[in-house]
């Protein structure tokens, strides 16, 4: 019985050798535009981001010993390559408004929900452990962002977006209200982008009120946690006055 159960560990150091030679790549291409050098956040947020973002969604990933070691290695890569097929922040947009919003929007309901970081990578990474406070703060600037860039002049469009610019340094608390949270997927005057347009619509103010709430599956978010009863009434009070 112990001469077999030698036998069994020899092979399972070899096959645990062999694994060795399976190790995927682990990369760190070149930045070509740092979200934190381009959007200047303030030092606390800048310091969240880098603990809770940068392994996985940057071309700065710091590769730790058991990146090394096959088959851990396997799912070290895969998760940090899936990552910033997602999200890359060594990449982030140099123009066109839509693009920057939305991405900017999927991150703030990403941490507010606390889906990321995800819970394997705060197992063994304690600074990526954001506190409630941490993730409000992080999700605050990250849609104040959002309605910034929103008012900003298009690179690409400028006529439309001093257009914007005016609409939204003008904005009634209800506007203001739909640019931070509608506009990056409905346009910034509803007229549709990702999302439909949403003039006229033919739904009750009821379900209006539930859309925003509970979201649409494959189609829209959530905002069930982010929005009041007294904030999603507002925003069906908005898209009421639209012609």
């Amino acid at each position: 019985m112990k001469k077999k159960l030698k036998w069994v560990f020899a092979g399972a150091l070899v096959v645990f050798a062999l694994l060795q030679f399976t190790n995927p790549a682990r990369t760190n291409p070149p930045v070509a535009n740092d979200f934190l050098k381009s959007m200047s956040p303030p030092a606390n947020i800048a310091a969240e981001f880098r603990a809770a973002c940068y392994d996985c969604h940057s071309h700065e990933t710091v590769w730790l010993w058991y990146s090394r070691i096959a088959p851990a290695s396997w799912l070290v890569v895969r998760d940090v390559n899936e990552a910033r097929s997602h999200l890359d922040m060594s990449t982030w947009p140099t123009n066109g408004l839509p693009a920057i919003t939305r991405k900017l929007h999927s991150m703030s309901e990403e941490v507010r929900s606390g889906d990321m970081p995800p819970v394997q990578y705060k197992l063994i990474h304690r600074d990526a452990r954001l506190t409630a406070a941490q993730r409000k703060d992080l999700a605050d600037w990250l849609d104040l962002q959002a309605t910034q860039a929103i008012r900003r002049p298009s690179p690409s469009n400028s006529t439309a977006g001093q257009t914007n610019g005016t609409l939204a340094a003008n904005a009634s608390p209800s506007r203001t209200l739909y640019l931070k949270n509608c506009a990056h997927c409905h346009g910034a005057d509803a007229d549709g982008d990702d999302g439909p347009d949403l003039h006229q619509l033919d739904l009750t103010d009821d379900q209006i009120r539930n859309r925003i709430r509970d979201g649409v599956k494959n189609k829209m978010t959530s905002f069930s946690g982010k929005l009041s009863a007294s904030d999603i009434d507002t925003l069906v009070q908005y898209l009421r006055t639209l012609d």
